[in-house]
């Protein structure tokens, strides 16, 4: 933490990471393609069901992908289940609204790397 006047400021690493220099190009661009296919999955919740299933085929040896592919698949069947009871009771923009938000924090993790599962969607994608 820097001390600028009478602000503390955090320190820029605070948010830019570690620095990746010491990490060698091919493993800083498997991570960075990994980070990408599970970003694309989210998307393909939202946009395009093929971009789902994307890591299975071209990421076959990667764990990070694949978790994240086989969450965004589980809330894509969520999606269609709560969308079939959310127009019995006339709830489909509650259902939306949800799958926007299921969407956006699954790209933010996988963006920033994380491994974290999706609250209540998570524990599905487990056994899957």
């Amino acid at each position: 933490i820097e001390v600028v006047g009478p602000i503390m400021l955090p320190h820029p690493r605070a948010y830019y990471g570690t620095p990746t220099a010491n990490i060698p190009a091919s493993s800083q661009t498997k991570a960075q393609n990994s980070r990408i296919f599970a970003v694309l999955s989210y998307l393909g919740v939202a946009f395009f069901l093929p971009l789902c299933i994307l890591p299975f085929f071209l990421c076959k040896d990667d764990g990070f992908a694949k978790f994240h592919a086989k969450q965004s698949i589980v809330l894509y069947v969520f999606y269609l289940l709560a969308g079939i009871v959310g127009r019995w009771f006339n709830l489909v923009w509650l259902v939306n609204v949800a799958l926007w938000y299921f969407v956006v924090k699954g790209i933010l993790n996988a963006y920033a790397g994380k491994k974290e599962p999706l609250p209540w969607i998570g524990q599905y994608a487990d056994r899957f």
